[in-house]
C-alpha cells in the first residue's frame, strides 16, 4: 500500500507536469496578430491541463489542513 505522504508527492509532480505541458503548448500556439480574446485563441487542453493542476494544488492543501501534517514539518 502506497503511503499518504507519497500520494501527496505523486500528485504534486502530476500538477507540475501539467503545468509545463501547458506552457510548451501555450509557447506553440502564439497569437497570429491582433486576438478579440487571448482566451480563444489558447488551445482547449492547455486550460484542462491548468484547471487540473490547480485542482491537485487545492487537493493537497486541503488534506494538508484536514489531518493537520503540516504542524509536524521541522523547518530549517
Amino acid at each position: 500500500m502506497i503511503s499518504t505522504n507519497c500520494k501527496l508527492k505523486l500528485v504534486a509532480i502530476i500538477c507540475f507536469i501539467f503545468i509545463s505541458i501547458s506552457g510548451f503548448i501555450a509557447y506553440a500556439n502564439p497569437a497570429k496578430g491582433y486576438e478579440l480574446s487571448i482566451y480563444d485563441s489558447t488551445p482547449l487542453i492547455t486550460w484542462i491541463l491548468i484547471f487540473a493542476s490547480i485542482t491537485g494544488g487545492l487537493i493537497i492543501i486541503v488534506h494538508q489542513i484536514y489531518t493537520q501534517e503540516y504542524k509536524k514539518v521541522i523547518f530549517g
